[in-house]
């Protein structure tokens, strides 16, 4: 994991995140939408990448979003 960099201060804690989602896996909208537009077989080859992407998105990348 990353570490929360410095710049994060106490005014900045009242900002909404997603640190710690994965913003694939609560995102039900967007699996349905993809169950729409993908064949089952493409989405459950995809599905493992999503996951981590979401994970990534609501770890690592979060953390660097805030401190942008």
């Amino acid at each position: 994991m990353t570490a929360m960099p410095e710049v994060l201060r106490e005014d900045t804690l009242n900002i909404p995140d997603s640190r710690g989602l994965n913003l694939y896996t609560c995102d039900p909208a967007l699996e349905r939408l993809l169950e729409v537009y993908l064949p089952p077989a493409l989405l459950a080859e995809w599905r493992p990448l999503l996951e981590r992407l979401g994970a990534r998105a609501g770890g690592e990348l979060d953390v660097l979003a805030l401190a942008a």
